[in-house]
């Protein structure tokens, strides 16, 4: 290993050093000339013949016209690289070229220069990217048998277009063709072989097939040489020298990303579709940046756009290479070929549309609304633009579920889950429906599923070779899951390396936590799907979202608490608050006895007590120093009124009664709090007045202080209930009053107040 490094890295050096120059070569050119060509082709002359225009007239040339002299020299019998040759070399030197020729006998002499290139260097920064995509995989991908063959492909390719714009043909100097076709051979010819042998199922390759690789080379020095050297026929050999080596190119390529496909499993197939689609985007921007603008008559705001797009797009072909090895994780590539697909028939649809609608409806259109027919043109190319967005995506589920079924299948199907979780009604018919649903739409190799059993996570469903084991709750796996919180790949460097050598020994892939922040309640381990496909992003975060439901009926959310209730005193004010409201009333004696009652809730105040508390005395039997009380001696007993009997139907009518209360609160009916607060005041009073009777004297200080604590209160309840009703009405059915006063509230509802 160490010994392919260094020669990787000398490889890298010496093949970077030359590209190096043979950029700086070309920056140089495109600073002084930008990187001009001459914007004519010619053919090679027949039988001692002169030259002759058979593509691209311009500069006031006509196709056919004889090019019989440049500054004087006869060009009889030459070929077309020596007028390619020559021309750039006198525009080069001179700036321009005096040309002399004949048109239907007629001679002529016109002066022409270099075409310059505006945006010569967009295609720059594109060949960069390259280069660094194949030093990329030399070093992150060694193990890749194809990488070394990738770098020294993808640096041809940019050597060769540093030499010459070989997508314009054969036209610049004789150097510069020599040194384009001596790279641009092999590097395609090795890109084909890359293409062949892509993936470990589709290696060896048959010696035939090696064959069409070396038959690439050679249609692509028949077509660049050719049309140096060979007489082309304006009727004849000029479509067949063009277009039929570029079919034979683009065919053998294809056929051999079919071969390859075919032959590999899921998972590399899925890295031969990121090939694809990179090899499709740079076709596909070279296509419309070379087609659209002519057949729309060359429209100015066309021609900056169609550059630009035509050198970005070529960065489509190293960046399919580099994420198919490296990066086929990092996003969906179903999606979005299903994406592309769906964009490029709009688009195709809507170009079309506007090479048949577009000049008709711009040249009648026009002069009828008095506008400038390149300004409808636009208007109406932005409309159709604009409307291949929405149509593009409503497109695109349609095609998805016909390209990708099986993919389309899995997604719906876990979208499905995620709804029948929420209708577990327990844990056991919880577990039992994820794990069955997640084992029959993923087919993994195994699949077990952990739920927490005190201090360990035991197995609750286990489908798989390997006989699981149990987890303790403190070890490292559990703690990488809780700190996680998402799903987790068995190869990540959080997990311990003991724990990650036991999951890949039961053949985990994935681990999906299920838990919530304060505490892990499961997890899942996935092994490898059967498919040899991965879990993708989508299909991670559909399982991260089954998780969080599972938590949610294994552990029902916690109702967040009730605002705080405040019944505080301040300075002459008291504020009270309860439900969301706020009131704030003057200072009374009930407001004093309401807040020691709701201070300790349940306790039972004798209001003699609650008398001294408030005017601040011990509790002695010292007289209380309440304004409101003056205290004299005893004045006599009262006889009683009931038996024991009635007196026990009686409390257990108030019992029954306080509970009824409770109930009316929580359910907010005022009349029934209004009605059982009514006939609980009467019962009261007359079980009061019984234990008066038996013995408690009606004049004492306990009596007297029964009566004060029992009116303050009231009337505070009442100033409370007309300020707030929701709070009077709580007050009235849990406050208690007579010789034992309390704040009896729903044991079930929370009492806590801040007083």
């Amino acid at each position: 290993m160490a010994r392919r490094k260094v020669v990787d890295w000398a490889v890298i050096c010496v093949l970077g050093a030359v590209w190096v120059v043979l950029c700086a070569r070309a920056i140089d050119d495109g600073l002084r000339t930008q990187r001009g060509y001459i914007q004519l082709r010619f053919s090679s002359a027949v039988r001692g013949n002169y030259p002759t225009i058979v593509q691209y007239p311009n500069l006031g040339f006509e196709i056919g016209d004889r090019i019989e002299a440049l500054d004087g020299e006869d060009l009889r019998g030459a070929t077309a690289l020596h007028v390619y040759d020559r021309l750039t070399r006198l525009a080069r030197a001179n700036g321009s070229v005096e040309v002399r020729a004949t048109r239907d006998r007629v001679p002529f002499t016109l002066r022409i220069g270099l075409t310059p290139r505006p945006l010569w260097w967009v295609a720059f920064p594109v060949l960069a990217f390259g280069l660094l995509v194949g030093v990329t995989l030399l070093l992150r991908a060694p193990k890749w048998p194809l990488a070394r063959l990738t770098f020294v492909a993808l640096w041809a390719w940019d050597a060769a277009h540093f030499s010459l714009d070989w997508l314009e043909g054969p036209r610049g100097t004789v150097l510069e063709l020599s040194m384009c076709v001596a790279l641009l051979i092999p590097g395609t010819v090795l890109l084909v072989w890359i293409l062949q042998g892509f993936t470990a199922s589709a290696r060896p390759v048959p010696r035939w097939q090696r064959m069409l690789a070396l038959g690439v080379g050679v249609a692509i020095g028949v077509n660049l040489v050719g049309r140096a050297l060979v007489p082309m026929r304006l009727d004849g050999n000029l479509a067949a020298m063009i277009v039929l080596p570029n079919a034979f190119i683009l065919l053998t390529m294809l056929g051999a990303l079919a071969r390859s496909y075919r032959l590999s499993n899921a998972l590399e197939r899925r890295q031969i579709r990121w090939v694809v689609l990179g090899y499709a985007v740079a076709t596909v921007g070279v296509l419309i940046s070379g087609i659209v603008p002519p057949l729309l008559g060359q429209p100015l705001f066309l021609r900056t756009p169609s550059r630009i797009l035509a050198g970005v797009a070529g960065a489509g072909v190293p960046a399919g290479i580099l994420i198919s090895v490296i990066g086929y994780r990092w996003l969906d590539i179903d999606r979005l070929i299903s994406a592309a697909a769906s964009y490029a028939l709009v688009g195709i649809t809507g170009l079309g549309a506007a090479l048949a609608l577009i000049p008709r409806v711009t040249s009648a259109a026009a002069p009828a609304l008095g506008i400038d027919p390149a300004f409808a043109q636009w208007l109406l190319t932005m409309t159709l633009v604009g409307a291949a967005v929405p149509a593009a995506l409503y497109l695109r589920p349609r095609l998805d579920r016909q390209i990708f079924a099986e993919r389309h299948r899995r997604t719906s199907g876990l979208d499905q889950l995620l709804d029948e979780v929420r209708r577990c009604s327990g844990a056991d018919e919880l577990w039992e429906l994820a794990s069955a649903r997640l084992h029959a739409l993923l087919d993994p190799v195994s699949l077990v599923v952990y739920a927490r059993e005190g201090d360990a996570f035991g197995v609750r469903f286990a489908r798989g070779p390997s006989e699981p084991k149990r987890y303790a709750a403190d070890s490292l796996l559990v703690h990488a899951l809780e700190r996680r919180g998402r799903p987790l790949a068995a190869d990540s460097r959080e997990l311990d390396p003991f724990d990650r050598a036991a999951l890949e020994t039961l053949g985990v892939a994935l681990i999906n936590p299920i838990g919530t922040r304060e505490a892990l309640l499961g997890f899942a381990c996935l092994g490898s799907k059967r498919s040899g496909d991965i879990y993708t992003r989508e299909e991670t975060a559909q399982l991260a979202a089954i998780a969080s439901r599972c938590a949610e009926v294994l552990q029902p959310a916690v109702e967040p608490p009730p605002e705080p209730a405040i019944f505080r005193r301040d300075g002459d004010l008291w504020t009270l608050a309860s439900s969301g409201k706020e009131v704030r009333l003057r200072d009374m004696r009930g407001l004093h006895y309401l807040a020691m009652l709701l201070r300790e809730p349940r306790r039972e105040f004798a209001p003699l007590e609650m008398v001294r508390s408030a005017s601040g005395l011990a509790p002695t039997r010292a007289e209380p120093r309440d304004p409101e009380l003056h205290v004299t001696s005893r004045l006599g007993d009262a006889s009683p009124t009931l038996d024991a009997q009635a007196r026990a139907e009686y409390r257990s009518r108030v019992t029954a009664l306080e509970a009824e209360l409770a109930d009316a609160e929580r359910c907010s009916d005022l009349g029934r709090i209004e009605r059982a607060s009514a006939e609980r005041e009467v019962l009261l009073a007359e079980l009061e007045s019984s234990a008066r009777g038996r013995g408690a004297p009606s004049g004492s200080d306990s009596e007297r202080a029964r009566i004060a604590v029992t009116k303050a209160i009231k009337f505070a309840l009442d100033r409370i209930a007309d300020a707030h009703p929701e709070l009077g009405a709580h007050l009235a059915a849990t406050i208690r009053r007579g010789y034992v006063c309390a704040y009896v509230p729903d044991p079930r509802v929370s009492a806590d107040w801040q007083v």
